[in-house]
Parts: structure tokens; sequence; C-alpha cells
């Protein structure tokens, strides 16, 4: 029997995706390739591993047996690289990070240009999914840290809160909604009803905020279009698509220019922590433990910093 480590991580891929397809976007291999790696595997283990239907892929028992212990495979091999860069030195000035859209459009950079300005050596790579995408590869060492939006319940991960933030829902300012409230008349959720509310995809955090919003509102059954991307979700609110729940630091400068406008609920989701994660039982490295702090001790998104002296590694 012959099991590719590349095989098990796409593999993986497709399972958490629920699709050929979106793994191959994910990974940027074409999809046939991603076809061939899911019939190898099947090939070698002489199992059916994935169910086919129109809706996307699920995984059998034995392919979920399967991706339970590829896990814990990439997670090994994920120790054993660091481990083996660690000691040779290779990732003394290298800082891996994931993060979900809003907190890497709009957070990170700010961080990371302190990083730049006190570490000139640091070389960082920066990857942003949703926060389904960045706990995986948190999980799988791909990335030494995360940061994400709303709380993340994993049992391999550890976890820190360390700033929050609110949603924020949005609309052209001549939406009858927005013009009812220029008028001091308050908006009442059942007026929600009849929109088109424009929704993040499925493991996205502001996409749980947002399903629950709904049924808050009692919406559950309204039209909804899925949209890849806080940004891709904007710009079809700038259009007149829709409307959309979206972060407060993704829209607030189209609020402060006037190219959209808030309709303000007396119902309205609470406001989420934005969490760091790291896999549990892993030692940090200096400047790992270094933007942890950082991120901890800004009081708001707009805060003004000096990151610490990076410790050099042992």
């Amino acid at each position: 029997m012959h099991v590719s480590t590349q095989s098990l991580r796409v593999f993986l891929s497709v399972v958490e995706e629920g699709s050929l397809s979106k793994a191959a976007r994910v990974l940027y291999m074409s999809q046939p390739s991603v076809s061939v790696h899911v019939r190898d595997l099947e090939t070698s283990l002489g199992v059916h591993l994935l169910d086919r239907s129109p809706m996307g892929v699920t995984p059998t028992a034995a392919g979920t047996a399967l991706a339970e212990r590829a896990r814990e495979v990439m997670s090994i091999i994920g120790g054993l690289e660091a481990e083996v860069a660690a000691a040779e030195g290779m990732n003394a000035h290298r800082l891996v990070v994931g993060a979900t859209g809003t907190l890497g459009q709009a957070l990170l950079p700010n961080v990371l240009a302190g990083f730049a300005d006190t570490h000139p050596d640091l070389r960082v790579e920066l990857r942003v999914g949703n926060a389904k995408q960045v706990a995986q590869w948190v999980i799988d060492r791909e990335v030494a840290i995360g940061i994400c939006a709303g709380k993340i319940d994993q049992p391999q991960l550890r976890s820190k809160a360390v700033l929050d933030e609110s949603l924020t829902l949005v609309a052209l300012p001549s939406h009858p909604l927005v013009q009812q409230q220029s008028r001091g008349e308050a908006v009442r959720p059942e007026q929600l009803a009849g929109e088109r509310f424009l929704m993040r995809e499925l493991g996205s955090a502001t996409r749980s905020d947002q399903d629950l919003a709904l049924a808050m509102w009692g919406c559950s059954k309204a039209m909804t279009w899925t949209v890849s991307g806080a940004e891709s979700a904007l710009e079809c609110v700038r259009a007149g698509v829709g409307i959309s729940l979206i972060s407060e630091h993704v829209v607030a400068r189209e609020l402060n220019e006037g190219r959209l406008a808030a309709i303000e609920l007396d119902q309205m989701p609470p406001r989420r922590p934005v969490t760091v994660i790291w896999v549990a039982g892993t030692t940090l490295r200096p400047v790992e433990e270094e933007l942890i702090e950082t991120l901890d001790g800004l009081t708001s998104w707009t805060s003004m910093f000096t990151p610490p002296a990076l410790v050099p590694a042992p």
C-alpha cells in the first residue's frame, strides 16, 4: 500500500470544502488533478472514500475515518518540519500567520507594519481564508497562529480573545428603509422579511453570525445570495443587489463617506471577539508570542503601539 502525504492533504481539503471544484480552487490545482489524488487513495486503500451528488461530496464511513487519521498525520508532519527547521535556524526570522478576511485586510497589515519596522530581517507569510480554513491551517501546522473573528471551538487548539467588533447592517443611502430612518421612523425587524440578504460563504464566522441574526429577526426564509468574501459582499451592496450584515471595520469608510448607510435596529447581534488560536501543547517561538502580546495589548483596532524588542531564539 502506498499513500502519499500530498494525496492525504488533497483529500482533507475535499472533505473540508465538500466539493472537488472548491478544493481545487483552494489548492490552486485543476479539478482533474484533485480527482486523481482521491482515486489514487481509493485504489491504494481498496475502499470507497467519497459519495458524490449534485450538491457536492460527503465522506463515507471509511472516508471519515481516513480524514481523522490524515489530520493527525498532517499535524505530526507539520510539527516535524517546524522542529527540523528550527534546529537548523531557518525559522528564527520567519512568521507564518493565518487570518480571516476582515482581520487579514483591516487589522493585521497595520500590526505587521510595526513588526517590519522593528525587525527588518523578519520574513512574513500572511494567509487569508474563512474561519474554518484558518483553524484547519493551524491544526495542520501550515501556519503557526491564526487570528479569527468569533470563538473557535476545537479541542486541538488553544485560544485567546484579544479584541472585539460588531456587525453593521448596510444598504444604499437611497434604500427605502434608510429613507424611513432619515424621517425619524424606526425600522422594525419584520420589515426586513422582503429584503435580499447578501451572505458570506459557509465556513465563514460572519456567515454563522448572519444566520443567527436572520433567525432573530424572523427572516430565516428571506431571499439570500451567497457571496465569497467581505469585499465582494460589500461591492454587491454598492451595486444595489441587496443589504448585508458586515463587520463594522469593513464598512467604516463607506459609511463615513456616505456611499452606504447603516440600517439600525433594536435587535442586533452581540459584539464578537477577535480570537488568536494555536495548537495546544505547542511551544511558540518568541516572534509568535510577541505577535500575540502585541494584539492583546491593543485597546482598539486603531490603537497606536510600539512592539517590544524581539527576543532572540535560543
